[in-house]
């Protein structure tokens, strides 16, 4: 059967030997069967306060927007545009895209697989959507959730996954995607968790990422979070700080390097957890038995509360106290590294401003009279005294410097690292200065400056500030 051409009102149930395909829209003005051994096609979709159950033993293909009050289908269903409902859709065999679909509405049950035949698919729904047995090969493209989800599975797509509202863990599950964004929480019942993703996962936000049995994690991730597991935690990838961070375990291991990013990490661990390098941690603390290899370096402590063992050389670098408060196991030896250098001249040179940055190198300023050396640069002023700007690394090995200055007077005092490795230093000139390709004039006995540097230490712009007496800036 095929409809003819215009808008067809359905006011009861359509049974069909064969196939029935309405080409236009549909208008329903009662709830509607559709009925038969064929397929059924709505091509371009069916609205209506009312319920529809599409029940074509064949299948049923949706396209266009449709507007219902509920909607069932217990047979493959083929779905290219919006299907919108009031209330509940039930879907209990599969689903295939065939083109970008988003299913909307209160809730929703996904019982069978889903082929997202390199389709984008998101969910829109206000209460628990089921996803209950989507298939090792779901071939979505990118999938988005806006609602709350209850996965049982493996949820595959060749792009990202988006988790905007919290996850449930039906049973255990299997996340596949270049990209991930759990930023929901995840109520895990004591199901296994394992994250397969190629780039990143953020697991980030305020809500609980609890009760989770294991966490199995193959790529990188960037935490925000406390996490609760009752077995192990393991993070092969490398692990960035994006917040302070708790995890909860029985165990685990990083088998990577952690990025700190100058935040703190709590490890809360029944049995033992291994570390096998870290850098740009705030406050590092470990209450359970910690495996220590390679370098760990803080911008603020090291605690570790239970026993910890040593595998290999391992070189510790904090800049705040490093406290073993039980007993410290292996034939290996630990190197407490710290380092100071100097800079400067015959002359007066004084160090007025430094800023860390995550990975623990720093960015110096100060200003120099005469000449001075910065590790293997020499500078010699061309006033008085000159602007001085360097960087050293995590070891204190200087990697760049730079000067400015000119006929009066130049002093660096502030300065201030972004997140890009560029910085911004302030201080104070009289005369005339030259920062990079830029020269100010003062306007009175000192003026104010400011100035842009990027992560190699070349002047991006410099600017100035005051009037006819003297103007000072020291942040």
């Amino acid at each position: 059967m095929t409809d003819a051409p215009g808008v067809t009102v359905l006011s009861g149930n359509v049974t069909t030997t064969g196939d029935h395909t309405f080409l236009d829209p549909v208008q329903l003005q009662a709830d509607v069967d559709l009925l038969g051994t064929g397929f059924s096609a709505l091509e371009a979709g069916a609205t209506g306060s009312f319920h529809l159950n599409a029940f074509a033993n064949s299948g049923t293909r949706i396209e266009g927007v449709s507007n219902l009050s509920s909607f069932t289908t217990n047979t493959t269903i083929l779905v290219n545009g919006t299907i919108n409902t009031t209330g509940q859709q039930q879907y209990d065999e599969g689903i295939r895209l065939l083109g970008d679909t988003t299913l909307g509405g209160g809730s929703a049950n996904l019982a069978g697989a889903i082929d997202g035949n390199n389709e984008n698919l998101t969910l829109n729904f206000s209460a628990e959507t089921a996803i209950n047995n989507p298939g090792d090969s779901n071939r979505i493209a990118n999938f988005v959730s806006n609602g709350p989800i209850a996965l049982q599975g493996t949820i595959s797509t060749t792009g990202s996954q988006t988790y905007s509202s919290t996850l449930t863990l039906a049973d255990d599950a299997t996340i596949v995607a270049q990209s991930t964004n759990l930023t929901g929480g995840i109520a895990g019942n004591q199901k296994n968790l394992t994250l397969n993703v190629q780039n990143e996962t953020l697991i980030d936000g305020t809500s609980v990422f609890d009760n989770l049995a294991s966490i199995e994690s193959t790529g990188p991730v960037r935490l925000n979070a406390t996490v609760v597991t009752s077995g192990n935690q393991n993070y092969s990838g490398t692990v960035t700080l994006v917040g302070d961070t708790t995890l909860v375990a029985d165990g685990g291991e990083f088998s990577r390097e952690i990025i700190g990013n100058g935040q703190d990490l709590m490890l809360t661990i029944n049995n033992t957890i291994t570390i096998e390098d870290g850098s740009g941690v705030n406050n590092l603390t470990s209450s359970g038995e910690t495996i220590l290899t390679g370098t760990i370096n803080t911008t603020g402590s090291q605690t570790y509360q239970s026993n910890v063992t040593i595998e290999g050389d391992v070189i510790i670098n904090a800049g705040g106290e490093v406290l073993f408060e039980a007993d410290v196991i292996g034939d290996d030896e630990i190197t407490y590294s710290s380092w100071a250098t100097q800079a400067g001249g015959t002359d007066s040179d004084i160090g007025y401003g430094v800023s860390v940055l995550a990975d623990g190198s720093s960015i110096v300023s100060g200003y120099f009279q005469g000449t001075a050396t910065f590790g293997s640069t020499t500078f010699t002023s061309a006033g008085n005294y000159d602007v001085f700007v360097a960087k050293l690394d995590a070891s204190g090995n200087y990697e760049w410097a730079t000067q400015a200055g000119g006929t009066g007077g130049g002093f660096g005092y502030g300065v201030s690292v972004l997140a890009d490795g560029s910085s911004i230093v302030t201080g104070k000139f009289s005369d005339t200065a030259t920062f990079g390709n830029t020269t100010l004039t003062s306007a009175g006995n000192y003026d104010v400056f400011v100035a842009k540097l990027d992560a190699s230490g070349t002047y991006k712009w410099a600017t100035r500030a005051g009037g006819t007496n003297t103007d000072l800036v020291y942040g």
